[in-house]
């Protein structure tokens, strides 16, 4: 009958496909069209052009649920350097195994053929089969390689062209630099240029208000902008996507110097955050991995109705993450939690003046981006309204519920890139066994940031098991983010914040080599522990955190925190004291535990977590019915009384350590 069942079922599933002969069409949009109301989307292997010309835009997927799409391995040729496809408010849908790339392309490469003295001036012999510049084109942004190596020159960032590429007949044109630097690139070295339409074009793929959304071995190529991009979603699942350059393209003689123009997988908004699980991002020049929400800025306070306006960048007002009934914290102009509460009511208000906006925005520090046009009302009760103090102008709200939380990114690849390897604002998370090489800046950051409005304030974080190697090769950074794992709070103000901004982050068992020193930095933690990190440094040297007064002599650094677990300081667990006699305490291959010598009198167990909280209690005679496999892989405090003797263990269910 089982098998019965099975034939059935699959039988009804073959009959809801519809195949399309590869070979009948090249037309994406021909094969898609034909099966969008299926609960499985079949696209035989092939290759296929999208066409994005002429006004067409992305390829919707709207309001899907339960509904499979399988690339089988075809390539996906855009016609048109936008767009690719949108899903909008899918649920429970899984895109699958093809590869997304560009043709034209969205970059243009060439070869320093000739530079002037000051390195201003260069002459560059674009690449045959790559695009040549022109006034259709953006062509802003240059960025170098080494002509051995074919990999980013070191102390050096992107540079900007403002003035206009001229041309010098043939394949020949020339660039003037905005911000020249001798003695780094050279004649012979690679340059690669933007090569996008005028006008903001969109991400590669994007996903808004989707639940449950599956991104399964998708290789992308090449992006005008982001490459994944999901928004306002919940649980998004990438695994095994790639983001690369592509190597021996018939299509051009010299291979691809990287893939598209900037973020790799970039999360905001998200409800419950992304689990990013086995990918391959490499070779970007911006962050392969960003995870974060939002900051508002305070424009005005009503004490006497319990309610505070902010404005926003968002056009609709459902795109605003601060929500009735979710909590929300105010954070000061200097970095400290002046208290969080749930708003009872949230509505749009009167749209900031110029006037409103710019005196709003003079209490932040370096404010990337000021196109504000709306202005949120937010009220709250009067008990609420009291437990968040005297808020003022240069305080800012944070919706906690909608920064990421519950994020996980394990067992990645991440490298060869020009920024950082992940930018992490959000909680609850885990940040595991990835494998992080040669970014430019730092690999692991863990910092909200203001002159963005980027947030939050992290809490509940496990870093642990990474390797990182040869990172934080850029030119001196001249920023807060200054080491291979950082975790700072810079405030709004452009100070470092005092202790309690974030809380509970554990870092442990990671390894660090070839890295300059500072290659750990800590700021604004009240509650966490650092353990068991290998650190090799390397032997050259940057400065990075210079302008923060953080020294580049030590291989791990910290400021304004409190209570944090370390190697040297084990203690301070929450319970009185750490004893020796760790070893009578024994746990076995099931994670249960009992008292050796000890078997036929009655013990009393406490389970800690390294900031003294209370996991779990149990008694035994024997052996405990809690097993420490059960817990997650963390490092805990085993207490067990037996009569008048005191037992401590420190003890990871991990068992790749165990410390008396």
């Amino acid at each position: 009958m089982k098998n019965k069942i099975r034939y059935i079922a699959f039988s009804m599933l073959f009959i809801s496909v519809i195949f399309v002969n590869a070979q009948t069409t090249d037309d994406l949009r021909v094969v898609l069209d034909a099966q969008i109301n299926n609960s499985v989307i079949d696209i035989p292997k092939g290759t296929y052009i999208l066409d994005l010309k002429n006004g067409k835009g992305a390829y919707l997927f709207y309001n899907k649920k339960n509904v499979q799409i399988n690339g089988n391995g075809s390539t996906i040729i855009c016609n048109y350097q936008k767009q690719a496809f949108a899903f909008e408010n899918c649920e429970n849908v899984v895109f699958s195994n093809l590869i997304i790339e560009y043709d034209p392309p969205c970059s243009t490469q060439g070869t320093i053929v000739a530079m002037s003295s000051d390195a201003k001036t260069l002459d560059v012999e674009i690449h045959d089969g790559w695009p040549m510049p022109n006034p259709a084109t953006i062509q802003n942004r240059v960025v170098f390689y080494d002509k051995n190596t074919r990999e980013m020159i070191w102390n050096l960032y992107a540079n900007q062209i403002n003035d206009p590429i001229q041309s010098l007949g043939g394949r020949t044109v020339r660039l003037i630099l905005a911000m020249p630097k001798s003695n780094t690139y050279k004649v012979g070295d690679f340059i690669v240029l933007n090569n996008i339409p005028t006008g903001y074009l969109g991400h590669c793929l994007t996903m808004n208000y989707c639940k449950n959304m599956t991104m399964d071995r998708v290789t992308i190529y090449d992006s005008p902008t982001f490459h994944f991009t999901d928004s306002n979603c919940e649980n998004t699942y990438y695994y095994r996507c790639v983001i690369d350059r592509k190597l021996n393209d018939p299509k051009y003689l010299q291979d691809r110097l990287r893939p598209g123009i900037a973020d790799g997988i970039h999360s905001l908004h998200a409800k419950i955050g992304p689990k990013i699980e086995e990918c391959t991002l490499r070779y970007l020049t911006d962050d392969p991995i960003a995870i974060h929400g939002n900051f508002y800025p305070v424009s005005k306070i009503d004490n006497t109705r319990y309610q505070l306006y902010f404005i926003t960048r968002d056009y609709s007002f459902n795109d605003v993450s601060v929500k009735q009934g979710e909590n929300v914290s105010i954070i000061t102009n200097n970095g400290v939690v002046r208290g969080t509460a749930q708003p009872t009511y949230v509505s749009s208000s009167t749209p900031p003046t110029t006037t409103e906006i710019n005196t709003c925005l003079s209490y932040f520090n370096d404010i990337k981006d000021k196109r504000y046009i709306n202005t949120i009302m937010v009220r709250f009760s009067a008990e609420d309204w009291a437990k968040m103090g005297t808020i003022q102008l240069g305080d800012v709200v944070c919706p906690n519920e909608r920064i990421g939380g519950g994020f996980e990114v394990v067992n990645n690849t991440i490298g060869h890139v020009l920024g950082r390897g992940m930018m992490i604002k959000a909680s609850n998370g885990k940040i595991q066994k990835n494998t992080l090489t040669y970014t430019g800046a730092g690999p692991i950051i863990v910092a909200p940031e203001f002159n963005w409005m980027e947030g939050g304030l992290s809490s509940n974080l496990d870093i642990s098991e990474n390797y990182i190697e040869t990172c934080m090769w850029r030119q001196n950074l001249n920023r807060s983010q200054c080491a291979a794992i950082t975790v700072v709070l810079e405030s709004a103000n452009g100070d470092l914040s005092p202790a309690g901004g974030f809380t509970n982050i554990a870092i442990h068992r990671n390894t660090i080599k070839d890295c300059p020193k500072p290659c750990v930095f800590l700021n604004a933690i009240d509650g966490g522990y650092y353990y068991q990190n290998i650190i090799q440094p390397a032997t050259w040297a940057r400065d990075h955190g210079a302008n923060f007064l953080i020294p580049n002599n030590k291989e791990y650094y910290t400021k304004n925190v409190k209570n944090i677990i370390t190697d040297k300081d084990p203690l301070l667990s929450g319970i009185n004291e750490v004893t020796g006699l760790g070893d009578m305490i024994q746990i076995d291959s099931n994670g249960r535990v009992s008292l050796n010598g000890f078997q036929n009198e009655k013990a009393e167990m406490k389970i800690y977590d390294m900031m003294g909280k209370l996991i779990a209690e149990d008694s035994f005679y024997f052996s405990s019915t809690v097993s420490m496999n059960d817990l997650r892989k963390d490092i805990y405090i085993i207490s067990v009384v037996c009569g008048n003797q005191h037992f401590t263990k420190k003890y990871s269910p991990s068992k790749l350590f165990v410390i008396n």
